[in-house]
């Protein structure tokens, strides 16, 4: 079973969700980030649930979506290493050059 690792980025992008969903509903901040996490729970037993990134069309590097989030995640041996979640309104090229940072 694969272990799961949030990196800093994801962690802040989380926290950011909660913070601007929260403005109108805490009740549905904190059932967002909830059903993030339990969608990413299962990437412990499936780690290829996720499709591959068209933007880097690398095996090892593939996304989830939950609602209009893409989180988006790289297979390392037993490790899965969550890189970000982002809003999939936001530029597509911001995404682009995230994944590039990374």
């Amino acid at each position: 079973m694969a272990k799961i690792r949030w990196t800093s980025k994801a962690v802040k992008q989380l926290e950011q969700i909660v913070d601007f969903i929260s403005e109108d509903s805490n009740h549905y901040a904190t059932l967002t980030v909830r059903n993030i996490f339990k969608k990413v729970r299962l990437l412990k037993s499936h780690p290829r649930l996720g499709r591959i990134v068209p933007e880097l069309n690398e095996p090892d590097v593939r996304e989830m979506i939950y609602q209009k989030y893409r989180i988006v995640y790289q297979i390392k041996d037993d490790i899965i290493e969550i890189w970000t979640v982002f809003h999939s309104s936001q530029d597509p090229d911001k995404l682009s050059q995230e994944l590039k940072e990374l």
